[in-house]
C-alpha cells in the first residue's frame, strides 16, 4: 500500500495525484486533447476539470455521416441523391447538431476550430 500524505483541506491526495497539480498544468493537458469526445468525457471528470476543459483554445470535431437509405431489393431504379431523409433521420441530425452546438457555446478562450465533413465514401452512422 503506498503512503499518502496528509489530507490537505479535507482532501486525501498522494504525490502521483492530479489534483496536486495547478490549473495552468492542466490546461495545457488539455490542449493538447483538442477532439470534442475526448473533451466532453473530461468535462465530466469534476467541477475543477469543467471550468478548465471550457478554457481550451483548440477544438477538433468530425461530423458524422448519414447513410441514405437503401432501397429494398425488389424495387427498380436507384435512390436519388437528392432524396429527402426520412423525418426520424432529420430528428436525429437536428438533435445531435444541437447538443455539439451547445456544448461549443460554453467555451471561451476558443482559437481554431477544426471541423471534417466526411465524404460519401466514408462509413458510419449517427451515434444514437
Amino acid at each position: 500500500m503506498r503512503n499518502l500524505k496528509k489530507p490537505r483541506d479535507g482532501v486525501e491526495a498522494d504525490s502521483s495525484s492530479i489534483s496536486t497539480l495547478p490549473d495552468e498544468i492542466l490546461l495545457q493537458i488539455l490542449n493538447r486533447l483538442i477532439d470534442l469526445k475526448t473533451l466532453c468525457f473530461c468535462y465530466l471528470v469534476s467541477r475543477r476539470f469543467s471550468s478548465i476543459v471550457l478554457q481550451v483554445d483548440t477544438i477538433s470535431f468530425t461530423a458524422p455521416l448519414i447513410n441514405p437509405p437503401i432501397p429494398d431489393k425488389n424495387t427498380v431504379g436507384d435512390v436519388s441523391p437528392s432524396m429527402p431523409l426520412p423525418p426520424i433521420a432529420s430528428f436525429i441530425i437536428d438533435k445531435y447538431f444541437l447538443s455539439v452546438s451547445t456544448f461549443l457555446s460554453n467555451f471561451t478562450a476558443v482559437k481554431s476550430l477544426f471541423v471534417e465533413l466526411p465524404t460519401s465514401s466514408d462509413k458510419g452512422w449517427i451515434p444514437s
